[in-house]
């Protein structure tokens, strides 16, 4: 049977104790081993503590960059010349499984309606001739 390092550790700390060594001593060394790891790990979870708050802070810092430039997106969409898309309230509401609204656009004074196929038309005008 082999003996792992758990179970030599106490037997080599009852020899050195036993023989030649003082006891205090020993203890002395474990408490500063103890001391010293305590300490490593108290400096390594604060340095992760800092880091995450670092990471959190820039996190926050790029969400309010995006939150303003979606802003400013939308602001530069709705200026003069630009399209704005349109709502549509139906009444009574479409049933639940019906096709969705048909999607609209003000674009410089212009209505225009997206049709079936997807293309976008000016309201009321003809439908473009398709090409063979």
């Amino acid at each position: 049977m082999r003996a792992n390092r758990a179970q030599v550790l106490p037997l080599l700390l009852l020899l050195i104790c036993m023989f030649g060594c003082k006891a205090g001593e020993v203890l002395r060394v474990a408490s500063a081993v103890a001391i010293t790891t305590a300490q490593i790990a108290a400096t390594a979870i604060a340095a992760s503590a800092r880091e995450n708050n670092r990471l959190q802070a820039r996190n926050a810092r790029e969400a309010a960059q995006i939150a303003e430039g979606e802003r400013r997106a939308e602001e530069a969409m709705n200026a003069p010349g630009q399209c704005t898309e349109l709502r549509f309230e139906s009444d009574p509401p479409a049933a639940p499984g019906s096709a969705p609204p048909p999607r609209a656009a003000e674009c410089g004074g212009n209505i225009l309606v997206q049709n079936e196929e997807g293309r976008w038309q000016r309201y009321n005008a003809a439908p473009e001739p398709t090409q063979p």
